[in-house]
């Protein structure tokens, strides 16, 4: 008797998983689903049991019964492979520098050995791209995607280095001929008719500047650090400056120069005597001003010697209000600050504070050479007059300040054309 029937053979489909060393292997029970024989089943055979990353996917498989008498029968079965092991990333912390304002990173910076178990499709960091507002630290995301979809993230910490600069501009007059105190003002025909733009700038080095405006054409340069404005008509200019620092930051500041024009027509040809307008005010009659004409040599008896006296008519419309009075602009010149004049130096006029600071009063002794009488005004830091006193003997010694409110305070004084300015501070109690 002879037995020629084949086996029955069933089959499992079955899905696995590959480890962290991207293998996986199976057993020939997972895929026999209860094959049978008639007489008894000697052996099952699968003709895969491993995999790794190449088998991603569906695969297909064979399982061989052979039965107790030699007789074999196949059945195929799918085994679906997968990767779901996230990628390990690892990454390192970096520095940049700002060159020109910018700075990047690429992945490969960041990375620090980031591996996954079938390999590394893709790697990118966000953000790549910084700039100046960026200066400091700033954490970036490294993404790492493998070669099966599967993405994990990690951060990182990217130290931009840079510095934002910053700018000041101080308007400093070609010549320290005293118009009333502020340096922003030019006035056609008397005083500087000019004036040195002086940009100061911190934060970084090897500064660039760029001037605009309206009337860059009247700039000596529109590159320069302290361009000299010279106005040919009147108006008011307001210059912007763009100073950009050797990281390629930049910053900007703006000044505007108030332009008066009190030239009187037909004068100053020729050879005639030049004139300017000026408003005066008489003396114990503030509501009764008058608009003068008067030689240029002759302005000086009026501005600065006359509280209410101002450059230009009586209708003409004021530049603003002087800028807070310090040491630097109060009289507009480094020379008249350190007490010299155009007549001769400091010992011509001298004036002694004591004491200072003060909480009570100043006592101010003043010392000359000359006979001439001497003219006092005080101003506080907002350019506004609190003491005037005319015609003081030229060492007379004078007291102030009992009722001043504690701050800081200038005395200027003034004899025929050498000025004196003092710095009062005034302390509480």
């Amino acid at each position: 008797m002879n037995d020629t029937e084949l086996p029955v053979v069933k089959t499992n489909n079955i899905v696995v998983q590959l480890g962290a060393n991207g293998q996986a292997s199976i057993t020939t029970s997972q895929i026999n689903n209860g094959s049978t024989d008639n007489c008894g089943i000697a052996t099952v055979v699968l003709d895969q049991l491993n995999f790794n990353c190449s088998n991603v996917g569906e695969n297909t498989v064979l399982l061989t019964v052979t039965d107790i008498h030699g007789n074999s029968a196949s059945a195929s079965a799918t085994v679906t492979v997968q990767d779901n092991i996230l990628p390990t990333v690892i990454t390192q912390s970096v520095t940049v520098t700002l060159v020109n304002g910018a700075a990047s990173v690429t992945a490969a910076q960041i990375n620090n050995g980031s591996f996954d178990n079938c390999g590394i499709a893709t790697m990118t960091v966000s953000p790549a791209n910084f700039n100046c507002n960026n200066i400091g630290s700033n954490t970036v995301i490294l993404t790492v995607t493998d070669v099966n979809g599967n993405t994990n993230t990690r951060s990182a910490i990217v130290t931009v280095v840079g510095q934002l600069p910053s700018c000041s501009i101080k308007s400093v007059p070609t010549s320290n001929v005293f118009t009333g105190g502020n340096p922003n003002n030019i006035y056609l025909g008397y005083g500087a008719q000019s004036t040195v733009l002086n940009v100061t700038a911190t934060g970084g080095s090897s500064y660039t500047y760029q001037w605009s405006g309206t009337a860059t054409q009247m700039l000596s340069s529109a590159t320069a650090a302290a361009p000299v404005f010279t106005p040919t008509t009147p108006g008011n200019y307001t210059f912007t400056v763009t100073v950009t620092n050797n990281f390629g930051c930049t910053s900007t500041c703006s000044i505007t120069i108030c332009v008066k024009d009190i030239r009187v027509p037909g004068t100053g040809l020729k050879g005639s005597p030049a004139k300017v307008y000026i408003c005066h005010v008489p003396p114990g009659n503030p509501n009764n001003p008058q608009t003068l004409e008067i030689s240029v040599n002759a302005v000086g008896t009026h501005i600065g010697q006359h509280s209410g006296d101002r450059l230009g008519t009586c209708a003409m419309t004021p530049c603003a209000e002087p800028a807070p009075i310090t040491v630097a602009n109060a009289l507009t010149s480094k020379a008249v600050v350190e007490g010299e004049s155009k007549a001769g130096t400091d010992e011509e006029l001298k004036v002694t504070v004591m004491p200072n600071p003060s909480a009570t009063h100043f006592t101010l002794k003043l010392e000359s050479k000359y006979d001439a009488p001497v003219n006092m005004r005080v101003v506080d830091v907002l350019g506004r007059v609190v003491d005037n006193r005319v015609k003081l003997g030229s060492n007379a010694t004078v007291q102030v300040g009992h009722n001043y409110q504690s701050g800081t305070y200038f005395a200027e004084f003034i004899q025929g054309n050498r000025r004196k300015v003092v710095q009062l501070l005034k302390v509480k109690r």
